[in-house]
C-alpha cells in the first residue's frame, strides 16, 4: 500500500481491513507525513477493526487532518472493537486550519483490550483521546503526549478498568485528564505529567475504586486535582 498524501486514509484503511479479514494483523507506517480526511468513512479518519495494531516509527510518523476539513471528525476511531494497539506515532490536529465543530485526536466508543501507546497527540480543536459514552474496558493509554489542544487531555467517560500512566499531558484549554459519567470502575491514574492546562489538572467524578497516585500535577489554572462523589477512591503521592 503506497500512501501519496491524499487522503492516505484510503490505503491505511485499505491495510487493517486487510489484516482483519486475515484473522488480525499489524499495519505499519513508515516515516512521514499522512495527510486524513473522510473519504471512505463519514466523519472519521481511520477506523481500527478488532485484532489489528497500527504502528509507526516515532514521532517522525504523522497522521495530520487535512486543511478544512469544517465537520465533527475522528482522526482515529476504535468503535465496537477488541484488542486494539495504536503505537508509535503522531496526530496533528492541525487545529489552525480547522473551523469550531468537534474534533477528537483519537475516540474509543463500546470497545475492549485497547492499548494507546507512546502516542502524541496535539493541536486538536476540541480533546486529545476520549473514551466515553458506552461499555468500554480494559482500555490503557500510556507514555503518550497530550498537548496544546483546546478541550480536554484526556477524557475516561463511563469506562471500567481504565488506565492511564506515564503520559505527559500540557497546555490544554481545559482540564489535563477527566473521568466521569454514569459510571467509572476502577480507575487507575498514575505517573503522569498534568502540567499547565486551562483548568483542573486531575478530574473525577462518581469514581469507584479509583486510584490517583504519584502524577505530578503543577500550573494548571484551577485545581491541581478534584475529587467528587467518590467511593473508594486512593489519592496519593501527588505533588
Amino acid at each position: 500500500y503506497t500512501a501519496d498524501g491524499t487522503n492516505d486514509e484510503v490505503e491505511i484503511q485499505a491495510a487493517i481491513d486487510a489484516a482483519y479479514a486475515a484473522g488480525g494483523g499489524t499495519v505499519y507506517l513508515l516515516d512521514g507525513t499522512f495527510t486524513i480526511n473522510d473519504s471512505v468513512n463519514a466523519n472519521r479518519g481511520i477506523v481500527m477493526a478488532s485484532s489489528t495494531r497500527l504502528i509507526g516509527q516515532g514521532s517522525s510518523t504523522v497522521l495530520k487532518l487535512v486543511s478544512g476539513a469544517n465537520k465533527n471528525f475522528n482522526i482515529v476511531d476504535v468503535n465496537s472493537a477488541v484488542d486494539v494497539v495504536i503505537a508509535h506515532l503522531s496526530i496533528d490536529g492541525n487545529k489552525a486550519a480547522q473551523g469550531a465543530q468537534l474534533y477528537m485526536g483519537i475516540r474509543i466508543l463500546d470497545s475492549y483490550r485497547i492499548t494507546i501507546d507512546h502516542v502524541s497527540v496535539a493541536n486538536v480543536v476540541t480533546n486529545g483521546i476520549e473514551a466515553d459514552n458506552g461499555t468500554s474496558q480494559y482500555i490503557t493509554i500510556s507514555n503518550s503526549w497530550i498537548r496544546d489542544n483546546n478541550g480536554i487531555g484526556i477524557v475516561i467517560d463511563d469506562v471500567l478498568d481504565v488506565r492511564v500512566d506515564n503520559n505527559f499531558v500540557v497546555s490544554k484549554g481545559n482540564y489535563g485528564i477527566y473521568g466521569g459519567g454514569d459510571w467509572l470502575e476502577n480507575p487507575i491514574i498514575t505517573g503522569n505529567y498534568v502540567l499547565n492546562n486551562g483548568d483542573i489538572g486531575i478530574y473525577t467524578r462518581d469514581a469507584v475504586e479509583g486510584n490517583i497516585s504519584d502524577n505530578q500535577v503543577r500550573g494548571n489554572a484551577s485545581h491541581g486535582i478534584r475529587v467528587n462523589n467518590a467511593d473508594d477512591t486512593v489519592v496519593s503521592n501527588n505533588y
